[in-house]
């Protein structure tokens, strides 16, 4: 659920931190406020960018079994414990690229989510530049 990320919380509560009805000094707050959120803009984009490239570091996953034992298991067994013995075999092997590609889904999303803090608190400095510009 996105109400629950807390980085979102974060964002929201820092806003309101900052914002006063009356503002003193105009151009100095809003160059504060306006470094303020695009020092978070930054921090956004590394955390989104740190979490894509984990998502391409080359995981190790089970591996299928192709020596001469595998040769030789099938020559050694009946038909029926083969199958069965491949069936546990790849029932491992799925397992294993099922978990590895739920981390990596889970690492997307997360990356996601940092694009989409990033992409707002870039807007708020767009907005406060424009601000910054009608009111300095």
């Amino acid at each position: 659920d996105q109400s629950d990320n807390p980085l979102r919380k974060i964002f929201f509560f820092t806003s309101l931190a900052f914002y006063q009805p009356e503002i003193p000094d105009t151009p100095f707050f809003l160059i504060c406020l306006t470094s303020l959120y695009l020092a978070l803009t930054f921090i956004f984009v590394c955390l989104a960018s740190g979490k894509l490239f984990s998502c391409l570091q080359v995981k190790e996953v089970f591996q299928v079994n192709t020596g001469d034992q595998m040769i030789d298991y099938f020559q050694n067994n009946k038909i029926a414990t083969v199958y069965l013995g491949l069936a546990h075999h790849y029932k491992q092997v799925i397992m294993s690229y099922t978990e590895k590609n739920d981390e990596k889904a889970n690492l997307l999303h997360k990356a996601f989510d940092y694009i989409q803090l990033a992409g707002a608190s870039l807007v708020i400095v767009i907005i406060l530049i424009i601000l910054g510009k009608f009111l300095g």
